[in-house]
């Protein structure tokens, strides 16, 4: 429980399900975010997407990869979080937190206003009705 008590908390509407790919799209503030197929959801539903701080990524360009969500952000809060480094991004409106090693905050050169890309796997996305 402990891993798991930082968490970002998006609510979100379900906009799309596809069968054949086994996921769902999802959106908030007209941003498209794809999660894993959950049968027991349909179109319109209005969900909790559960996001750990320490499952996002934060990139200075994207990436191929096997990350499903990828946007593009901006810096506006960076602060200290026990040994980690808690950095805060704004993507057009919605917030997401991202803890990183002081090191890798400091091989990116992350600071204030800084345009940084997030990314994160479908899996990583826990999901609740509302």
């Amino acid at each position: 429980m402990e891993l798991h008590k930082e968490v970002n908390e998006l609510e979100a509407i379900i906009m799309n399900i596809d069968e054949e790919k086994r996921v769902m799209t999802i959106e908030m503030n007209n941003i498209d975010i794809t999660i894993p197929l959950n049968e027991k959801y349909k179109v319109g539903d209005k969900i909790l997407a559960l996001i750990s701080y320490d499952n996002i990524f934060i990139m200075l360009e994207p990436q191929e990869s096997s990350v499903r969500n990828m946007f593009k952000g901006k810096i506006i809060e960076i602060s200290l979080s026990g040994e980690m480094i808690r950095v805060k991004v704004d993507i057009d409106g919605i917030y997401l937190y991202s803890n990183i090693t002081r090191s890798a905050a400091e091989n990116l050169n992350l600071k204030l206003g800084k345009e940084v890309y997030l990314g994160f796997k479908a899996v990583s996305i826990a999901t609740l009705k509302l």
